[in-house]
């Protein structure tokens, strides 16, 4: 498999404006990576954690963000994860009765509130650990699961390139530096 690193290198050496232009598209996508993966919170925990996974359709009567760019959206799923089931649904709670979270007009938000957000959350505070409500073509379902008894085992996880999927976003020794694989001890990133 190639390596964008070494990919965008050899194009921006190019005397094309065209295909120098590809290499610092490509070379921007793995930088963004990079930082995608640096500015996130580090998954080596996720397995210990609680986990609240909520699913919610709206027919387009209304719009909710989305948490990760913020644009509307009326199909979505959402996951808190937290140090316990309170916590979770204290972080979903919290984000499902916040106006600002959803466009539509003022009424509509509050029947949204009586009729799906507040009676599923009491459901799953009186102790359920799913439920769902499904009424006016609208769709509101949150599933709790506790954490993983033991940790999972190591799989080998290699970003890609979105622009180009056979692609290896980084070398051997950075994948196995942002932990993605184990290392060893030798890099193989330029076979195809």
């Amino acid at each position: 498999m190639l390596n964008v690193k070494k990919i965008s290198e050899y194009f921006l050496e190019s005397s094309d404006k065209e295909i120098r232009s590809f290499g610092r598209v490509l070379e921007e996508e793995r930088n963004q990576a990079f930082l995608k993966h640096l500015n996130t919170d580090s998954d080596d925990d996720y397995w210990k954690k609680h986990k609240l996974v909520v699913y919610i359709k709206s027919d387009r009567d209304f719009w909710i963000k989305r948490q990760e760019d913020q644009k509307l959206s009326s199909v979505e799923y959402f996951e808190w994860c937290g140090e316990s089931k309170q916590e979770c649904i204290e972080l979903a709670e919290a984000y499902f009765l916040d106006i600002d979270n959803y466009k539509c007009e003022d009424r509509r938000f509050n029947f949204v509130l009586e009729t799906l957000i507040n009676p599923t959350f009491a459901k799953i505070k009186g102790g359920l650990e799913s439920f769902g409500f499904l009424g006016a073509n609208w769709e509101f379902e949150i599933n709790y699961d506790e954490p993983d008894k033991e940790e999972p085992k190591h799989v080998d996880f290699r970003p890609t390139s979105e622009l180009l999927s056979k692609i290896n976003l980084f070398s051997e020794e950075e994948l196995a530096a942002l932990g993605f694989i184990e290392s060893k001890g030798h890099d193989q990133d330029t076979t195809i």
